[in-house]
């Protein structure tokens, strides 16, 4: 991804743009779950990253079928 082309978003765009809470956010960065880049002491998104997760994210009926087996035993 060339850098010109980069739309950089803040902590709370970035939470808004994946539908969690800024804590939420935080916390799957410290996992390494949600890539991010820090410039002096504020920490920045790359929205083309983001929405790759968000597609990456993507569930099939027979995963959450799986799921609910796996909650009921």
């Amino acid at each position: 991804m060339q850098a010109q082309n980069r739309e950089w978003l803040s902590t709370e765009e970035a939470a808004e743009l994946l539908r969690i809470s800024v804590q939420a956010l935080r916390q799957r960065c410290y996992r390494g779950e949600i890539p991010y880049y820090k410039f002096g002491r504020s920490s920045r998104f790359v929205r083309a990253e983001l929405e790759a997760i968000l597609l990456n994210s993507k569930r099939t009926i027979k995963t959450l079928r799986r799921l609910q087996e796996v909650k009921w035993q």
